[in-house]
């Protein structure tokens, strides 16, 4: 059968459909294929911004649990909110101005206000143990803690106890054993010292470990007006215990 012309056109233009045809399925499943490859893209991010979200809520909720079950406030980042006290920033310290119980006192940037009620309980805890050692005893993170009780105050009468019981005891040792290991805590006769023209009773604690002899704390403490300041610090951080200062009344 011999083709004409016209059945040569015919069979032309079909070709060309089934080309035109064939090339627009192909660009639409290519096509297709960047938008499934764009979303999956899209939804991986979302998933990422997602977990972040998460984990800032869940460490957030972490430490509202956590501040239940102790029974206190804590953070593991910043310094908490006292009501009556006061935290200016001033470069490598801050000033932590304690309106309430009428005194101020500096401590290093690295520490912060912690695990604190009451403006008369003031602890501050060591950023380094908390993010870094990763130590789970909150209270191993304090590294200066500066407490106010009151003598008229029954609940208070303890610390009084203990302060006059400091002040009058003559140097003692107190030994323990721990997983075969001998511990000495020697403390100190208690020396009086000036800290911005105010007298303070100053009482050294140290640990003798297998016979060498390591400073393990220290205390400052004082009566004034019917109310005993408390100062309680690692040696590292005497300097700062020495800003210790009483406002104007």
């Amino acid at each position: 059968m011999k083709l004409n012309r016209s059945d040569y056109l015919i069979i032309f233009l079909f070709a060309l459909l089934v080309i035109i045809v064939g090339f627009y399925f192909i660009d639409k499943k290519i096509t297709t294929q960047q938008k499934i490859t764009q979303l999956q893209q899209e939804l991986q991010e979302l998933e990422e911004r997602k977990k972040k979200i998460e984990q800032i809520d869940t460490d957030r909720l972490a430490e509202d649990i956590s501040g239940i079950l102790l029974g206190t406030y804590f953070s593991t980042s910043t310094d908490i909110e006292v009501e009556g006290v006061e935290i200016i920033d001033k470069g490598d310290r801050k000033l932590v101005i304690n309106h309430q119980e009428g005194y101020q006192i500096e401590i290093p940037r690295n520490l912060i206000l912690n695990q604190s009620r009451r403006a008369s309980s003031l602890s501050f805890d060591d950023l380094e143990i908390i993010n870094k050692w990763g130590d789970p005893r909150p209270w191993m993170w304090t590294s200066i803690w500066v407490a106010v009780w009151e003598e008229k105050d029954s609940n208070d009468q303890w610390a009084f106890k203990y302060f006059y019981k400091s002040i009058a005891t003559t140097t003692r040792e107190i030994i323990t054993e721990r997983d075969s290991i001998t511990t000495t805590t020697i403390v100190t006769i208690p020396e009086e010292i000036m800290i911005n023209s105010e007298k303070f009773h100053k009482v050294t604690y140290y640990k003798e470990i297998e016979g060498k002899l390591y400073t393990q704390k220290i205390e400052y403490m004082k009566l004034r007006n019917g109310k005993l300041y408390y100062i309680m610090f690692y040696p590292k951080f005497e300097d700062y215990a020495k800003t210790f200062k009483f406002l104007e009344q």
